[in-house]
């Protein structure tokens, strides 16, 4: 639970006329992001003089900007005429409705109130200059702007959101650390070599498109204990070396995703990084020979030019962008993505826009598993259910991969290759601990049941025959003890 008080000194209402309020504390409750968000507005007879945010579930770090800022406008303009908060809009909206709520209960005018300060905003032209651009303001673009100021440079950093942090803030803080200095206590062996070999394990299957390419994941993962031990020496809270996907060295952060943004912005203010927020980078600056030197941006209040003698653009994939996933990768077009909504592409767009070339198509984040958004905030522990005990087939009704054992970046290889979307998951009920979000999740049409594996198909929309020949092929695996298909695990 979060509580932000803002209160304002008793002043009268531009939009509403003396008196008009019946003073008192009053709540109301909407449906933000994650869940309800519970608000309480206090009023005297002629203002609004406290707006609460009262209970909330909604992403730390991404929500905090509506949080704080929404309620201190609210007061401060008397008015419902705020601006939403970019990245938390619907927090921003869950806010005002349940002030305007409020409002309507204290006898207020709400018409009044939502046309109360609003005006035309002026923007100027402003020119910066800095030695290094940073545009993004996740774990890349921190990491960029820290070793610049590390190696000297004047650094400025620049986001379009109005908080830090993209979508690695809402990751949950485990790193791949091979050859890592951290303690290890899990007696898994991480060494590249041994990581190497467990990684072609589970991702050869896909080798005859090229992907992956394992010149550039040995390129990735040999730097990635460099890369963690690197963080942890300006503060950045990992643990010891663990094992939670079976074969993979990771370290863990300490507050997960919130708690590694938060070291590093710490880490970068401490160098000297300038951050600037709600900043967009709209075009590369290019000069006669083409280098680029600098960028166009626009504020709020500003169009910026912003030169540079180095810029690095961090600003993340485009999975949040339908025309680019289309265009790019319209293989995972109905497929929820799990990154920030501020992964549009942006510098990838610039970079095209100035003579830039794509070097492959690639899945921007993804899961392997992949439940709607209105389950995932209806039933939160369905975000954790394991495939690892369940058959997995294809809208034709056939399997199609190991459903355990493999990283969720194989998993979802799987399951977008060869026309395997839509897919499902099929539960028994051994699992008592699986009744109950499967049950949630037949109320919103996200499960299905049957008590035959033919009614099944039917509510599904799959053919029967195949499914039911699928059903008793893995069944006579699983009896068997080997997986002759899959390779799944007898223990699985």
């Amino acid at each position: 639970m979060m509580v932000t008080m803002v209160t304002g000194c008793a002043k009268d209402n531009p939009g509403t006329a003396q008196g008009a309020y019946k003073p008192g504390t009053y709540t109301a409750t909407e449906q933000g992001h994650n869940g309800p968000v519970k608000v309480s507005v206090t009023f005297d007879a002629n203002s609004i003089t406290a707006v609460n945010i009262d209970e909330h579930s909604e992403t730390p770090g991404v929500s905090d900007p509506a949080i704080e800022r929404i309620p201190k406008s609210v007061v401060d303009g008397q008015t419902l005429a705020v601006d939403t908060v970019s990245g938390a809009t619907v927090t921003s909206v869950a806010i005002l409705n349940a002030v305007e709520d409020c409002v309507t209960q204290a006898g207020g005018d709400v018409t009044a109130l939502k046309a109360a300060g609003e005006k035309t905003k002026d923007t100027a032209d402003v020119t910066r200059d800095t030695e290094v651009l940073v545009v993004g303001t996740g774990i890349a673009g921190m990491l960029a702007a820290i070793s610049a100021a590390d190696n000297g440079a004047q650094v400025l950093a620049i986001d379009k959101m109005p908080s830090t942090g993209g979508t690695s803030i809402t990751a949950g803080g485990y790193f791949i650390a091979a050859d890592s200095q951290q303690p290890n206590d899990s007696n898994i062996d991480d060494s590249i070599d041994s990581l190497m070999t467990y990684w072609h394990s589970i991702m050869d299957e896909g080798s005859d498109t090229g992907y992956p390419n394992y010149d550039k994941v040995h390129s990735i993962l040999g730097d990635s204990g460099k890369t963690v031990d690197y963080m942890a020496s300006f503060g950045v809270p990992f643990g010891s070396i663990i094992n939670p996907f079976g074969g993979t060295p990771v370290a863990a952060v300490e507050g997960g995703g919130p708690g590694m943004i938060s070291a590093l912005e710490k880490a970068a203010r401490d160098k000297g990084v300038e951050f600037l927020l709600e900043c967009k980078a709209e075009e590369l600056i290019i000069d006669g020979s083409g280098a680029v030197t600098g960028v166009k941006a626009t504020t709020p209040t500003e169009n910026m030019t912003i030169n540079a003698k180095s810029v690095v653009l961090a600003t993340g994939g485009f999975s949040k962008n339908p025309e680019m996933v289309k265009s790019y990768s319209p293989e995972i077009e109905q497929v929820v993505p799990l990154a920030a909504v501020s992964s549009t592409g942006d510098g990838i767009r610039m970079a095209e826009a100035v003579g830039a070339a794509r070097f492959e198509n690639y899945w921007s984040s993804l899961s392997g598993v992949t439940i709607s958004k209105d389950y995932a905030k209806a039933v939160p522990e369905a975000s954790g259910l394991t495939t690892a005990q369940q058959l997995g087939v294809n809208g034709k009704g056939e399997r199609f991969a190991c459903e355990a054992g493999k990283h969720h970046t194989a998993l979802t290889y799987d399951l977008i290759k060869d026309g395997n979307y839509p897919h499902y998951f099929i539960f028994d009920s051994s699992s008592e601990e699986l009744i109950a979000p499967m049950e949630a999740g037949i109320a919103l049409d996200e499960v299905f049941k049957g008590d035959t594996i033919e009614q099944l198909a039917d509510a599904i929309n799959v053919d029967a025959p195949t499914l039911k020949a699928t059903y008793d092929r893995y069944n006579e695996l699983a009896k068997s003890g080997s997986d002759e298909d899959f390779g799944k695990a007898a223990d699985k």
